[in-house]
């Protein structure tokens, strides 16, 4: 393979799963669309900290920097979990009420673009 091939390999593998998604349900305006949304989100990031342990609770770990101080810092892996419980718990919530995830067709020009 030549090199050229390899510098724009990562491009093309990456093309087709980077764009944009939205959720998406036959029937469903853009006021049911995002008030769905909104109670998604809200109900999955109140169920995700009663179901994931609090930052706070995980001991902190001290460091010495380079000049010899001592720093202390929290691991960020609670905080991350907890992220990405309620982004599944989110997900599931809108399949739940008969969305689908598509790719987002980009808007004519001049026009706003949808969030979701």
């Amino acid at each position: 393979m030549s090199r050229a091939f390899l510098a724009v390999l990562p491009l093309l593998a990456c093309s087709p799963g980077c764009a944009d998604l939205h959720w998406q349900r036959a029937g469903a305006d853009a006021a049911t669309h995002g008030r769905d949304l909104d109670e998604c989100r809200t109900d999955a990031r109140l169920r995700a900290r009663r179901e994931s342990w609090p930052s706070m609770l995980i001991a902190r770990r001290i460091f010495v920097d380079a000049r010899g101080f001592p720093f202390t810092t929290y691991p960020t892996t609670a905080d991350t979990e907890r992220a990405l419980l309620e982004h599944d718990l989110s997900a599931q919530c809108m399949r739940n009420k008969g969305y689908e995830l598509v790719p987002a067709v980009a808007p004519p020009p001049g026009q706003a673009k949808e969030e979701g």
